[in-house]
């Protein structure tokens, strides 16, 4: 019998498909509301062709953003290449 696992989305808590290897990850619904640290909206996406690597964009303009860290309101994320393709953005857990 194959078991579905879930896990909550790390901002708003909702339920979503689990998966060990991003255990901080957020739901599709959450990604939009990535900021820069100073409040300006930011998406991610793959590199080239091959979708290989993870790069940022401004979403006002599309111009690079050169970081893989970004927020919603106080809390920090940090984005990068899902192993599979694709782009996961996880809740940075200050230690």
């Amino acid at each position: 019998m194959n078991q579905q696992t879930t896990q909550p989305c790390s901002y708003c808590h909702k339920q979503i498909d689990g998966d060990a290897r991003y255990p901080q990850k957020l739901c599709k619904e959450c990604m939009v509301l990535l900021t820069d640290n100073a409040g300006r909206p930011v998406g991610f996406r793959n590199n080239g062709m091959m979708g290989t690597g993870c790069e940022g964009f401004y979403l006002d303009s599309k111009e690079r953003y050169e970081s893989s860290l970004c927020y919603i309101k106080n809390d920090q994320f940090a984005a990068q290449e899902h192993r599979f393709g694709g782009i996961v953005v996880e809740k940075v857990i200050k230690k």
